[in-house]
C-alpha cells in the first residue's frame, strides 16, 4: 500500500470517530414513532453488524470490506450494494420501531433481572475483553458508529422485541394455533427421499495414527477427484439398474438424465429399495451419507442452503411420486417428491430439517401484526441521505 493512500486511511478514520462519536453523545433521531425511536448510532450498529456477517467467508469474504465493493451496482436500475444494504437496515430498523411501539401499547415492561443481565453482560466484556477500561471499549465501539450507552440501548431493543414476541406467540410459539402451524409447513416445505450415486472420488491421506481419512479444503468441504471414465461408466450402469427398480411407470434412465423426461413411482417400493442392503450390511442402491441422518428423508424451503441447489429447485418443480434424475456435481441424485407427513416439523427425527421453524413463523406473525404501524414511522430522510455502510468498520463481536 502506497504511503499517500495509507495516510489518507488514516485521516478518514480519525474524521469518522469524530463525527459517529459527537453523533452517539447527541443521540441524532433517525426515526420514531411516537415516543419510540431509533437513533443514527443504533443504525449504525446495526449497520456494522451486517458488515460484519457479509465480510465472512459465508458472504463477501474480505471484499465487503473495501469500499470499492461497496459503491459496485447490483443491478441494472443503479442499485449499489451500499444501497441495498443499507435499505434492507432502515426496512429492519422501522420493523423495530414500530415493535416498541406496539411494546409500549400492550403495557409491557421488561423485567428487572432482564436488564441486570445486559449491564452484567456488558460489565464482563468491559472487564474481560477491555481490562476494566470503558474508555477503551468506546474507542473500538466508535469505529460501529456507536458508544457503550448505543450499544446496552440497542440490546434493551432487542430485549423488549424478544419479550413482545413471547407476549404474542408464547413460549417457542406455544400460542400459535396448530392448525396454522400446519398450513405453514406444508405449504412451503417440501418432502423428498433421494438415491445418490458418487462421480468423483474422494482425496485421502493417512492420518498420524496409520488410519485412512478425507482431505477437507479450507471452505470445510471434502476434497474430490475426477473419476477415470471407466469409473463414471460403472456408475452410470448402476443408477440406471436402480432408476429402473424404481420407477413404476414413465421414461428410461437415459431421457430422464439427458432430457429431463419425469417418471412416477410409489413410495412403498421407493423406501424397500433405499433399505436393501448387502450381506455387509451396505446400501445397495444409495450412497447418500444423509441416509441415515435423515431417516424420514428431508425436508427444504424454496430458500434452504442445501448442498445441492439444483435438487431443491427440482423438487418445488415436482409433484408427489414424481421421480427425477439430477446431477450434480458430486453424481447421480434419482429424487422422488413425497407427501408432507402430518406434523413433521415437530419430530425430533427431522429437527435438521425444520431448524428455526417457530422462530420463522414468528417472524413472518410479528411482521403481519406490526405491518399497520409501519406506515406510522416517521424518518429524518436528511439524516438517512448521509449513512452508508461505508462508514463503519465490521463489527464480528457486538
Amino acid at each position: 500500500m502506497k504511503i499517500k493512500k495509507y495516510v489518507a486511511l488514516m485521516l478518514a478514520l480519525v474524521m469518522l470517530l469524530g463525527v459517529l462519536g459527537s453523533c452517539a453523545a447527541k443521540g441524532q433521531t433517525l426515526m420514531k414513532l411516537e415516543k419510540e425511536k431509533i437513533t443514527v448510532n443504533t443504525f449504525y450498529l446495526f449497520l456494522s453488524r451486517l458488515k460484519g456477517y457479509l465480510s465472512t467467508a459465508n458472504a463477501y469474504g474480505l471484499s465487503a470490506e473495501n469500499d470499492g465493493f461497496w459503491d459496485t451496482m447490483m443491478s441494472t436500475d443503479g442499485t449499489t450494494y451500499d444501497d441495498y444494504y443499507t435499505n434492507q437496515i432502515l426496512e429492519n430498523a422501522k420493523l423495530y420501531a414500530a415493535a416498541l411501539h406496539a411494546f409500549r401499547e400492550r403495557g409491557l415492561k421488561l423485567p428487572k433481572e432482564t436488564v441486570k443481565a445486559i449491564d452484567d453482560e456488558l460489565k464482563e466484556i468491559i472487564d474481560t475483553e477491555w481490562e476494566g477500561s470503558k474508555t477503551e471499549f468506546n474507542k473500538k465501539l466508535a469505529t460501529y458508529g456507536a458508544n457503550y450507552d448505543v450499544l446496552r440501548e440497542a440490546k434493551i431493543i432487542e430485549a423488549k422485541i424478544e419479550y413482545l414476541r413471547e407476549d404474542l406467540f408464547g413460549t417457542d410459539g406455544s400460542k400459535i394455533d396448530a392448525q396454522f402451524k400446519e398450513d405453514h409447513y406444508r405449504k412451503n416445505y417440501r418432502h423428498f427421499k433421494q438415491m445418490f450415486f458418487y462421480t468423483c472420488n474422494f482425496v485421502t491421506e493417512i492420518d498420524e495414527e496409520g488410519n485412512e481419512k478425507v482431505v477437507t479444503g479450507s471452505d470445510g468441504y471434502a476434497k474430490t477427484e475426477p473419476m477415470t471414465e471407466k469409473e463414471i461408466q460403472l456408475v452410470i450402469d448402476r443408477t440406471a439398474e436402480a432408476y429402473g427398480k424404481a420407477v413404476v411407470d414413465g421414461t428410461s434412465f437415459l431421457d430422464a438424465w439427458k432430457n429431463g423426461k419425469v417418471a412416477k413411482g410409489d413410495a412403498g417400493l421407493f423406501d424397500a429399495l433405499l433399505n436393501e442392503t448387502d450381506a455387509n450390511g451396505k446400501y445397495v442402491y444409495t450412497e447418500d451419507p444423509g441416509r441415515e441422518l435423515y431417516p424420514n428423508g428431508i425436508y427444504l424451503k424454496a430458500d434452504s442452503d442445501y448442498d445441492f441447489p439444483e435438487v431443491r429447485d427440482a423438487v418445488f418443480e415436482m409433484s408427489v411420486d414424481e421421480i427425477r434424475v439430477i446431477r450434480s456435481d458430486y453424481g447421480f441424485h434419482i429424487v422422488m417428491c413425497y407427501e408432507n407427513d402430518a406434523g413433521a416439523y415437530a419430530d425430533a427425527a427431522n429437527s435438521d430439517c425444520f431448524a428455526g421453524f417457530a422462530s420463522n413463523l414468528e417472524d413472518l406473525l410479528l411482521e403481519e401484526y406490526l405491518a399497520p404501524y409501519l406506515a406510522l414511522v416517521e424518518i429524518d430522510e436528511k439524516a438517512y441521505a448521509g449513512i452508508s455502510i461505508k462508514d463503519v468498520a465490521a463489527n464480528l463481536h457486538y
